[in-house]
């Protein structure tokens, strides 16, 4: 970064107040730039580094943090000290390969340059301005792309396209939020007794959602569109995951509900998917037709099954997302498998006339800029009114790596994962999980591993002790009323080879390091423990 030059600065100096700020924030800006690159050339170059802080840095950064409103303020050059020092208690969560608690991806470059110039402009995207600004132009070319990579076509108000509806979010649970509300409205229109004045009207009509292993944005976002998480109905199978058609139609032919029908498309625990094959989505479709029902897909991470190669070795994990676009709207994550920064999330919709009915923000004049339609304003086909252009960071990571380059990433993510499980599956001290998987466990595996400690013992700790190592991370959860541990694999900078040996490396020193624990603890015991003696017995009657 260059700094001022003299020039610059005998000009500045004639305006004090413009020129001391603008010095003030290129020094602060070129600290942080410097720090930036300290530890992102450290991580590029080790990726042994620290996953986590460990609790001294902790403590002393959570101890530095201003507690009271300063009265004069503390000025740019401390406060940009300060930051600079707080920030060895944040976690490596993004800049390292081996964080594997959720599935958080990690930044590309491409996203991370992308990301420094959504500050630097700092658009609000939340009307269309076309005479003003291309950042809507973006958001659309990023959407159209992002279908693009699925293999699908996004086009405004296109009936040709599978998605004429689509709009970039904070993330999976609030474009669920915008599938199910959607769901509302089209089920509200379709009522017999619909008319367009109850439009904002609450109705007394029951709602459920029907779905599988629904995960638990999903409840949440009942809970906001009206519906309650208590009428989240799961109708899975014996395998927990598949739908029971049975059920399904059983549930769907009840008529004082009006039902949307959630398809997980890659459940959380597992990664497994609730459909496996385009016929399968297709009956689920039909279903959906006869009763009336809104057919939405939770595909948070699922989606980027897509990308995979299409041939032997993925099939069986493609087959889950085949039939997509038979459903009337699809939620999912961007900061998750694209690899873009936090906050983002995608939603696409057969129609935006349910999305509209309900985000539109009326007839607030300010608020109707540039677009001929309601649904070209994205406050009108969203929650927010005001929106971070996250839509930058997908647009010049889609651009610079394109298909192929997703291809890749998401290839190698799961081949690590199914290395990783290989592995758990060989072990003698580690069980892969779910139960009863046999040898076709690796053409299940997408890009999560769940799995626990053979010993109970163990296995109580084993979380803790994963993570204490600080060498990696894994995320707590339950599996058949047992603790287990999950590792999901979505940072693009994984390398297979290394990435595995590193993982298995650190999961053999935590079992060898609580044996010898143990063992330590038994020997104690032994020689803690008071001598035996043998009391006299007595023969012979009393």
């Amino acid at each position: 970064m260059e700094t001022m030059q003299d020039d610059d600065r005998k000009k500045l100096a004639k305006i004090p107040e413009a020129g001391g700020a603008l010095e003030h924030t290129l020094n602060g800006l070129e600290r942080i730039h410097q720090h930036s690159n300290q530890v992102l050339t450290a991580h590029a170059l080790e990726h042994t580094l620290a996953v986590l802080p460990d609790s001294n840095q902790i403590l002393e950064a959570r101890n530095a943090l201003s507690t009271t409103l300063p009265d004069t303020g503390c000025g740019i050059e401390e406060t940009t000290g300060h930051l600079l020092a707080i920030s060895q208690g944040f976690n490596a969560s993004s800049l390292s390969c081996h964080y594997y608690g959720f599935v958080t991806g990690g930044v590309t470059p491409a996203a991370r340059i992308a990301d420094s110039l959504v500050t630097l402009y700092d658009q609000n995207l939340a009307i269309n301005l076309p005479n003003e600004t291309i950042a809507i132009n973006v958001e659309q070319q990023a959407l159209s792309m992002l279908a693009q990579l699925f293999g699908y076509t996004y086009q405004p108000e296109k009936s040709a396209a599978e998605w004429t509806m689509g709009t970039l979010t904070t993330g999976g649970t609030a474009s669920n939020v915008l599938g199910l509300v959607s769901a509302r409205e089209y089920l509200k229109m379709s009522h017999p007794n619909f008319n367009s004045d109850s439009m904002t009207q609450p109705i007394d009509d029951r709602f459920q959602v029907l779905t599988t292993l629904g995960h638990s944005s999903l409840s949440k976002a009942a809970n906001i569109a009206g519906f309650g998480a208590d009428n989240v109905i799961d109708v899975a199978a014996e395998d927990c995951i598949s739908f029971d058609f049975e059920k399904l139609i059983d549930q769907l032919s009840k008529h004082k509900y009006r039902s949307v029908v959630a398809v997980s498309c890659g459940e959380v625990n597992t990664g497994a998917f609730a459909t496996h094959s385009k016929d399968e989505m297709g009956h689920l479709r039909d279903v959906c037709d006869q009763y009336g029902a809104w057919l939405h897909v939770d595909a948070a991470f699922g989606m980027f099954a897509a990308c995979l190669p299409d041939d032997h070795e993925y099939s069986h994990v493609r087959k889950g997302v085949e039939g997509l676009a038979y459903a009337d709207s699809i939620a999912g994550d961007a900061h998750k498998l694209l690899n873009v920064p936090y906050d983002c999330g995608f939603f696409f919709a057969k129609s935006v006339d349910p999305t509209c009915a309900a985000f539109s923000n009326g007839s607030a004049p300010y608020l109707l800029g540039g677009g001929v339609q309601p649904w070209e304003n994205p406050s009108n086909i969203g929650i927010e009114n005001s929106r971070r252009f996250r839509a930058l960071p997908v647009y010049s990571t889609l651009r610079a790596y394109g298909r192929q380059g997703y291809t890749s990433m998401i290839s190698r993510c799961v081949d690590l994962a199914r290395r990783i499980s290989r592995w758990i599956y060989e072990s003698e001290h580690y069980k892969l999980l779910p139960r009863g998987r046999g040898s076709d466990y690796l053409q299940d595996t997408f890009i999560i591993v769940l799995f626990k400690a053979r010993s109970s013992a163990l296995n109580e700790t084993l979380t803790k002790r994963i993570n204490a190592t600080q060498s990696m991370y894994v995320s707590a959860t339950k599996w058949d009323g047992d603790s287990a541990c999950r590792i999901a694999v979505s940072n693009w900078q994984v390398n297979v080879e290394r990435d595995c040996a590193y993982v298995s490396k650190v999961l053999q020193d935590v079992y060898t390091q609580w044996r010898d624990e143990a063992n330590n603890c038994l020997e104690e015991e032994i020689v803690s423990a008071e001598p035996f003696e043998k009391s006299s017995i007595r023969g012979g009657r009393d």
